[in-house]
């Protein structure tokens, strides 16, 4: 009959002879009685071609892989939503945009990334040569007695308060007593003399507006008795209501809580316990900085700089730490401090000196003389 047509002999006369899927589908509607199996048998070659478009995709993205690695997280986010948008498109009935040419014509719309925007510890060479405050990192601070772990703690404070959510755990200290010594340093004054109220007048002044300052820091201070586990319980709370913390301090791991395992050495019991502050630190990606003590094998030294296997009760916490920084001093009565970083997952070993004015609680960076 002249009246019936078939689509395959159609298709072919049209020029898409070619096109196997289209005969293929031509052929069901020809010799099919049945309309919903020839479109359930589109949607399969439809599915197909996605697929297809989406290999050929991926294959092109692997090659050029190398050109992302520049990007931080909020870049490589972006970027990787306009990659899946791009290839995305049924079928690939939309030419792919060249890889390379994306990236670049990204990188000139998104903003740059700034130093400014990561956390500094007021010590140029300092922040110049390491990252102590990647995201997801745990950093120790370690040292002996009268070093100045809890006063380095203040300065990191001081530095990045204003611009960060800070929690800080003084598992040493009460948290009155960290904020006096806060508004010491601020106000340039020794913290005896603030507690004894004996200043002048005019640090009088100083010391108002160095409590106006501090109130309005963005750091929430706990102290008391507390394990691992209750410093991740109370860091997941504050990221429920909204406070998500960039740096978690923990001052200091001896002086926290352990929950012993039956035969359990302290070894084992401490690594655990840093096992889970590490694991918090990836969770929430912050920066966890966690104040240690130091065994006395260093002070038997003729040059008393500390090592990993210094560390008291270290177990694996030099495996698991990204970052470790001593704090050491040839006397510690000496105005000098060495900040000898000893591992640095990003980076090498270094060491930097610095002015220690310990009356005030201030590092004073040698190399421009700034606080």
């Amino acid at each position: 009959d002249d009246s019936v047509v078939y689509v395959r002999r159609d298709l072919v006369e049209r020029g898409h002879e070619k096109a196997v899927s289209h005969q293929y589908l031509g052929m069901l509607i020809d010799e099919n009685v049945s309309w919903a199996n020839t479109v359930q048998h589109a949607k399969k070659l439809y599915r197909y071609a996605q697929m297809r478009t989406l290999r050929l995709a991926c294959k092109r993205i692997e090659g050029e892989i190398g050109l992302l690695h520049d990007l931080d997280d909020i870049q490589l986010a972006q970027y990787a939503g306009q990659i899946v948008k791009m290839i995305s498109e049924p079928c690939g009935l939309k030419p792919m945009q060249s890889m390379s040419d994306l990236l670049k014509t990204f990188c000139l719309d998104a903003p740059q990334r700034n130093a400014n925007d990561n956390p500094s510890t007021g010590i140029i060479c300092m922040d110049n040569e390491s990252d102590l405050f990647e995201p997801g990192a745990l950093t120790i601070i370690g040292g002996r007695p009268r070093m100045g772990k809890t006063t380095f703690m203040r300065q990191l404070i001081h530095e990045n308060a204003q611009k960060f959510n800070i929690l800080c755990y003084s598992l040493e200290e009460s948290k009155e007593m960290l904020r006096d010594k806060l508004i010491a340093r601020l106000a340039g004054i020794q913290y005896r003399s603030l507690v004894r109220n004996q200043y002048s007048e005019s640090a009088r002044v100083k010391v108002i507006q160095a409590m106006g300052v501090v109130d309005s820091y963005k750091l929430l201070t706990m102290d008391g008795s507390m394990s691992a586990e209750d410093i991740s319980i109370s860091v997941r709370r504050q990221k429920a209501m909204g406070v998500i913390p960039r740096i978690v301090m923990v001052d200091h791991i001896q002086a926290m809580k352990h929950n012993r395992e039956r035969g359990e050495n302290d070894s084992n019991m401490i690594g655990r316990s840093i096992q889970t502050l590490a694991n918090l630190a990836l969770e929430i990606k912050c920066t966890v900085v966690l104040l240690c003590q130091l065994n006395r094998n260093c002070e038997g030294r003729e040059e008393p700089r500390p090592y990993l296997s210094d560390i008291r009760d270290c177990g694996s916490i030099e495996q698991i730490a990204f970052n470790v920084l001593f704090l050491w001093a040839q006397n510690a009565d000496d105005k000098e401090r060495y900040l000898y970083v000893s591992k640095q997952r990003n980076g090498s070993a270094f060491e930097a000196k610095t002015n220690f004015i310990g009356e005030l609680g201030i590092f004073k960076d040698l190399q421009n003389g700034t606080f």
